[in-house]
């Protein structure tokens, strides 16, 4: 469910421009800082941290400042991705009421939180309960997703037409 978001191009969660740090590379950046502080402050004495905050401690504090405001720009959360995707989906003329949109996207985690369970967690599921959620889930697809077509249909319109040709004397 998580990649479905990011299938629908127009509903993705815009990323800074350019190419930013991954996450690996911001946390090897912040280890850095983190021995460097470690190593200089006179903040840290026996593994505690106590007393005034020296520039060495203020320094990491601003870099973890940054660090974390990068890496939640990184990725967006799994709801604010299933949210962005519901909201660009929704083809009424309208926004929909705050209250409708809210049942709608609960009822997409609800999806998520059952095959989360299902294919990470080790949750069983009967048969028919499973079934009962892969069809509950395929409606609530097929009520807000419209497949692109336009190759198909051009395809099937020449295969129309060549038939056509053939079929006359």
């Amino acid at each position: 469910m998580e990649k479905l978001a990011f299938s629908v191009p127009s509903a993705e969660v815009p990323s800074p421009k350019g190419n930013p740090p991954g996450l690996k590379a911001l946390i090897q950046e912040m280890a850095k800082k983190w021995e460097k502080a470690k190593k200089n402050t006179k903040s840290l004495n026996g593994g505690k941290w106590e007393g005034a905050i020296d520039s060495h401690t203020g320094k990491l504090l601003g870099s973890l400042e940054e660090f974390f405001r990068t890496a939640i720009t990184l990725r967006p959360s799994k709801a604010q991705q299933g949210e962005k995707l519901l909201k660009h989906t929704d083809f009424e003329r309208y926004p929909l009421p705050e209250q409708i949109e809210q049942i709608r996207i609960q009822e997409w985690r609800t999806y998520d939180e059952y095959f989360q369970k299902i294919a990470h967690h080790g949750a069983l599921a009967s048969e028919a309960e499973f079934a009962g959620f892969a069809r509950s889930f395929e409606d609530f697809l097929l009520a807000r997703l419209i497949p692109k077509t336009s190759r198909s249909k051009k395809r099937l319109l020449a295969i129309i037409k060549e038939g056509e040709r053939n079929a006359q004397p």
